[in-house]
This record gives structure tokens, sequence and C-alpha cells, in this order.
């Protein structure tokens, strides 16, 4: 083996692949991708930690469970202690990178022991938790990871007595009927969690404000406050909610967003979905497409109480650049991220409880077609109703941890695993609610004309 380089550390250990032992220890590498056990076993092999499943350390054995049932295994070494801290940290951070989940200000990430109504459902030791634009990222050595955006949860409650963090979560791919997250032994830092939690929830209520402010100008600085709180990124609104806390918002977001050429779309969808309850509206706050007519609120303006516009002061203007830039993470910059994404789902009652189905529209993306879902089977528990409006919420969730992607909806698994050079592995294998979304997928409507979209709907329902 050559001498490793700077990203490179080499570890002697004994390696076992599937339970058969290698005679004797050998040189295990680790690099930022995965683990060289070739010279160790004599035979190569070479473990991508996008493949792996769970790191798990026992007694004196470190072990790596891959996807496909493979496990492999290390003892016998002198350093089995740093190996574990090496692979432990190459594994999240590819994972990481692959997911977007790590903030680029480390001082956001802590770790910690989450647990979902008291089970240690996303983590069974402990979770890597950041605290990030969209909301909290939740990345497990084992199991699945998680993303709770802001308007999934309610306020942060803290137990004096405990130090235990606890929040509300509503229904979403990590809970079908929402349940009790708390976030403990956060080693000293739970007051800097809280005090960030809190900061960038803010911000994420002020860039939703914001939008509202440069779309519909109109509204009061009452009004647009309540439709900002009710659009908390990750939360749908239905057309009657959002009616009734301003009339005709709706429509003005849909035309601002999708474009006067997609009009008809959003007329025939409304007609189309069960009741005004039944035809909801989601929004990111940033990286929309601007559109005719639709302009950003200035970088130097802040939204007053009277929906304008005006000159904000040095000190405010520093503060706010200062943390949307901490709570950035990392992504291409998008063509204007002061407007946002706008999303749509209408849930479509068919003849019987079985047959019902769940349109998803991305408004603000050109080139996406129109997702047709099967709501059934609803998780247990679940009436009719609150099916369909888990499966809106996992859509929303994993449109928001897929930053809208179109492929991972619809392309056969072969494909998704080899397209953009394997960016996708990870998303499929580790985000429920992307699996249990394709898993429920009858077919794409296509935005050729009006009429041919909606026969196309027509047939997938």
């Amino acid at each position: 083996m050559s001498p490793a380089r700077p990203d490179e550390r080499d570890f002697r250990a004994r390696v076992a692949l599937n339970g058969n032992a290698a005679p004797a220890a050998g040189t295990v590498r680790v690099d930022a991708t995965g683990t060289d056990c070739g010279a160790a076993l004599a035979a190569p092999l070479r473990v991508d930690h996008d493949e792996v499943a769970a790191i798990e350390r026992a007694d004196l054995t470190v072990t790596m469970r891959l996807f496909d049932g493979t496990t492999v295994a290390f003892d016998q070494g002198g350093s089995l202690d740093d190996l574990w801290q090496v692979l432990r940290t190459s594994f999240r951070a590819r994972v990481s990178k692959s997911l977007r989940f790590a903030p680029a200000d480390q001082r956001h990430t802590f770790d910690a022991r989450v647990a979902i109504d008291g089970t240690e459902d996303i983590a069974a030791r402990s979770a890597q938790v950041s605290i990030v634009r969209l909301g909290m990222n939740f990345l497990a050595d084992s199991g699945p990871c998680a993303q709770l955006p802001f308007g999934a949860f309610g306020e942060a409650v803290f137990d004096p007595g405990t130090y235990d963090v606890a929040l509300t979560v509503a229904p979403g791919p990590a809970a079908p009927a929402g349940a009790k997250l708390t976030i403990s032994k956060l080693a000293g830092r739970t007051e800097e969690f809280l005090g960030l939690l809190r900061q960038a929830r803010n911000v994420s209520l002020a860039d939703t404000a914001r939008c509202l402010a440069t779309l519909v100008p109109e509204l009061g600085a009452g009004q647009r406050m309540a439709l900002a709180a009710e659009l908390a990124v990750g939360r749908m609104i239905s057309l009657e909610s959002c009616e009734a806390l301003a009339p005709g918002a709706w429509k003005i977001l849909w035309d601002a967003s999708a474009g006067a050429d997609r009009a008809a779309y959003g007329d025939a969808l409304a007609g189309l979905a069960t009741s005004p309850g039944s035809l909801l509206l989601g929004m990111r706050p940033y990286g929309g497409v601007p559109r005719a007519g639709v302009g950003p609120v200035p970088a130097g303006a802040e939204v007053t109480d009277q929906g304008t516009a005006a000159p904000r002061g040095p000190a405010v203007a520093e503060s706010h650049s200062a943390a949307n830039a901490s709570f950035e993470e990392g992504r291409e910059p998008a063509p204007d991220s002061s407007l946002p994404v706008l999303y749509a789902a209408a849930l479509l009652r068919g003849p019987a409880a079985g047959q019902d189905t769940m349109a998803l529209e991305v408004l603000s993306e050109r080139d996406h077609a129109t997702y047709v879902y099967r709501v059934a089977p609803a998780p247990a528990g679940l009436d009719r109703g609150a099916a369909g409006a888990w499966l809106a919420s996992v859509a929303s969730h994993t449109l928001l941890s897929l930053d809208f992607k179109k492929e991972p909806l619809y392309l056969p698994e072969p494909e998704l695993l080899r397209a953009r050079e394997g960016l996708y592995r990870a998303a499929l294998r580790r985000l429920p609610g992307l699996r249990e979304l394709r898993s429920r997928l009858l077919g794409r409507a296509l935005h050729t004309t009006p009429a041919a979209w909606q026969e196309q709907l027509a047939r997938l329902r």
C-alpha cells in the first residue's frame, strides 16, 4: 500500500468480512469517502461510506453494517479507539455532505441523544443535531436520518431539572401521528442550543414575512405575520385557511410563482380537489426563480408594519446578514434567494378510502411535472382525512430535504443510484419520506396543454 496522503489515516486492525476474520492484523486506510480494507484482508475491499447503514462500537470491536447486509468488523488493533472516532467522523461527514445536512458554521452542530415518545428511534445511542436555515437535521450512526423544518415542530420547552429540550412534532415522515421529541445529553451546551434554535426560527419567520411583503404587498402587518406563521417552512396551508386570513392571497402567490402560463393548471387542480380544505400550499422562503413583474425586497431594506420596504439601520442590517449567512447550508447560490419556492398538493377523493390520491405540484420549478400518489395504505390510527394530510406533510418535508430535485421522485432505483455520480444514494437509503413517496407513486402528468394534462391525471387516479 502506498504512503497515506494528508487526507488519509492508516490503522492496524484485524478485519472480519461477514464474520470471516483475516488471520492477522493489517493496514486499514480511512479517507473522506470510504475505508480501504484490502491490505488487511489480502484481497480488494473498499467500503464506500454511502453504502454504510450503521457504524457501531461494542467492547473491543468496531463494526460497519452495509445496506446490502454485509458486515465489516475490526478488532485486535492497538488503536481501536482512534479508528472508531475517525471512522465515525468520516462516515458522518460523508453522509452530511451527500444530504447537505451540515451547516457551514460548525458552531451549530451538536452531539446529543434524541428520542421520539421516549424511544430512541432516531439514534440508538447518539445523533449529530444541526441547526440550519430550514430547521433541524438529525444524523445518526445507525438508522435513518431526519430533517425537521421549523413548521413541523412547536416551541422548544426546556426542563431545568433534567436539562432536556422537548418539542411537539406534527405528523410527518418521522411520526405519522405526531410525537414528542426529546433532545438530551447536549454536553453542557443546552442553553447555547436553545438560543441558536430560537434565533434561527426567528430568521426563518422573517424570511417568510419578507417574501409575502414582496409578493402580496397589500397585506397588512397583522395579516402578513399570521400568514407567515401558517406558512412556516415545511408547513402547508389550505386554500380555505389562506383565504380566511388573507382573501385573494392564494391566487397572487400561485401566479407569482408559477407564472401566467400555469394559471389554467391551478384552476383545474382547485376544481379537482375535494374541497378548499384539501388544496394545500407550501413555501420555502428563498431560492425561487424571478418572474415577470415580481421583484425581491432590496437587500438593504426591511419590512415595516405598513408592509413597505424601508432602509435598515446598520446594526439591524449587519445582524440580519450575519444570521442569514450563519444558517446558509452551503448550496450553490440560488437565482434569487429572496424569492420563495412554492409548491402545492391537492388531495383527490376517490370512490372509496383506498382509492384517494394526492397530486403534487412544484410551482416555482419550470421542469417539474405533476406527481400523483396513492394515499393508501394509511398509517395505523389515521382516518381518511388525516391520512391525506400526513402524506402531504411527507411530501413537503421530502421536497425540502431534496432541495426540490426531481430525479429522486420518479427515477427507477438502478438509475437513481447511478444518477449524478451517486449524488442521490444517501437520500434514497436514509430518508424514510423519500422511500414512502416512491412506493406510492402512480405516475406523472406533464404540463403539455391543460387538456392533455387533465387527461393524464384522470388516467392516473
